[in-house]
């Protein structure tokens, strides 16, 4: 099992202590690229305009888990996981 995948495996897991850096590079892997917006928003784009938006979190940087539910049901639906 990849790095990657091992990532993947461990977010549909629904860790509390899954972090937006751990996201980014998932998305990353996948195509998506980060794109700035308001103060912490943040959202991941691919090639086709496909979108993720949600807020960075800052001090601690760990995602809240309906955010790692969004992403995985962002994922899933395009079916890249």
């Amino acid at each position: 099992m990849s790095k990657i995948e091992k990532l993947i495996a461990r977010m549909k897991g629904n860790p509390k202590d899954f972090e937006y850096a751990e996201l980014r590079r998932i998305m990353e892997h996948f195509g998506y690229t980060e794109k700035t917006g308001d103060r912490s928003r943040r959202r991941f784009v691919d090639v086709d305009g496909n979108m993720l938006t949600l807020h960075e979190p800052h001090n601690p940087p760990r995602l809240m888990p309906y955010q790692i539910k969004e992403a995985v049901d962002h994922l899933e639906g395009r079916k890249l996981i």
